[in-house]
């Protein structure tokens, strides 16, 4: 690609619109807590087990963002995806016949989660470079489809479980996606470096001004860094509360709440409705905001949420919590793709972010580990909340009080 060539806006929005199709394909990840009562009852597995493939994959995922971080500047957007896909797409359809839970955490919870993440950030970074004024709103966007997959597909994938069982329901979604992703593989690039938007007018010259004011740090420079701790360390805590909700709420509602399956199945879609609002909202907000402001607005969501939730007994209410937390989860999700771009800069940004998630990986099997525990030896889901709340408030200090800028010393 020629980094002086003026690519239209329609180019750059249908690579937008490529990298959405592909995001909603890899918002699937979220949709497990669905498919757990009918593996259960299918193959006769045990349930903790097989809650906790879902959050093996979503670790798995972490570490597929950093292979993915990696890949794009090396391979480019192109090839990077088509890789993404195999991995996901084909061990999904994989999956669907295999009978052995071991053999599933491999295929699922192991190769197409690191599939997922290849997509996720490749998908994600790829698309907001085409729009360097406006990242927080692009990666809002897509990480908004991202949340939305569940919403979208909860109901399609219960009804096809109820009647056509676990293989064909996985053949299907598997071989969705595959098609997809092939056909956004396609589309979806990342425009050359040193390229500009070629518009008249103050983004044109904003961004030739950050950029003459810009160095990329390199992986190993941001590591070296208190601010990439720091960040990091607010990165691996985000995922705490959404982790134990994403495994148990179905338990939670219908076990601990005494809820129907209808609150269940309306509980999970609103996961997806929450997240990808937040997401949106905050793509938005850090645009306008900066990434500081928006990350506590969305903290403050999650701690309410997680506080009501504890006593709430209305089904109403609980859902209405259920969206709020959801919200303030997703909408801390852009922050972190627009933080990395402004205090490292662009060049190797997708690596170093990938870097950065991976201790989200830890906390994605501590979390429902640590909930299962408490869940079995108080019967209830209480101190769960409590030590999510503690947690988000820790993670929220932590990014406020990074410094601006990374203290590293131009070469």
């Amino acid at each position: 690609m020629n980094a002086e060539k003026n690519y239209s806006f329609g180019y750059r929005l249908l690579v937008v619109i490529a990298a959405c199709a592909m995001g909603v394909m890899a918002g699937l990840i979220y949709t497990w807590s669905i498919w757990v009562q009918p593996i259960c009852q299918e193959y006769g597995w045990d349930t903790n087990q097989v809650a906790l493939m879902g959050n093996v994959m979503l670790a798995t995922f972490v570490f597929g963002v950093t292979i993915g971080g990696q890949l794009l500047p090396k391979l480019g957007a192109k090839k990077s995806c088509l890789i993404g896909t195999v991995a996901f797409g084909g061990f999904f359809i994989i999956s669907a016949y295999v009978t052995s839970p071991v053999v599933m955490y491999l295929t699922y919870g192991g190769v197409a989660g690191i599939g997922v993440g290849i997509l996720y950030v490749v998908c994600q970074f790829a698309a907001s470079a085409w729009f360097p004024n406006n990242r927080g709103m692009v990666m809002g966007i897509f990480l908004a489809i991202f949340g939305l997959s569940v919403t979208i597909f909860t109901g399609p994938i219960n009804g096809m479980l109820g009647s056509m069982g676990v293989k064909s329901t996985m053949t299907i979604m598997g071989v969705l996606i595959v098609v997809v992703c092939l056909i956004g593989s396609m589309i979806v690039s990342a425009p050359p470096a040193g390229w500009t938007p070629d518009n008249a007018g103050t983004e044109q010259k904003a961004v030739k001004a950050d950029n003459a004011d810009e160095k990329s740090l390199t992986v190993k420079e941001a590591v070296k860094t208190k601010t990439f701790w720091m960040i990091t360390v607010a990165y691996s805590l985000l995922v705490w509360p959404y982790a134990f909700i994403s495994s148990y709420l179905g338990i939670y509602i219908s076990e601990e709440k005494m809820l129907s399956t209808a609150v269940v199945v309306t509980a999970v879609s609103a996961t997806g409705i929450g997240s990808a609002l937040g997401r949106f909202l905050g793509g938005i907000l850090v645009d306008k905001l900066g990434t500081k402001k928006t990350y506590l607005v969305m903290c403050l969501c999650s701690v309410l949420a997680c506080v009501v939730m504890m006593t709430a007994g209305n089904a109403t209410v609980l859902i209405v919590m259920i969206v709020i937390m959801c919200v303030g989860y997703g909408g801390r999700t852009p922050v972190y793709g627009v933080i990395f771009t402004k205090e490292f800069g662009p060049k190797y940004s997708s690596g170093i972010y990938g870097y950065a998630t991976l201790g989200t990986a830890i906390f994605l099997i501590v979390a429902p580990l640590t909930t299962a525990a408490i869940r079995s030896a108080t019967g209830s889901f209480e101190f769960a909340f409590i030590i999510a709340v503690a947690v988000t408030v820790i993670g929220c200090l932590s990014l406020i009080m990074t410094p601006n800028k990374a203290p590293v010393e131009e070469k």
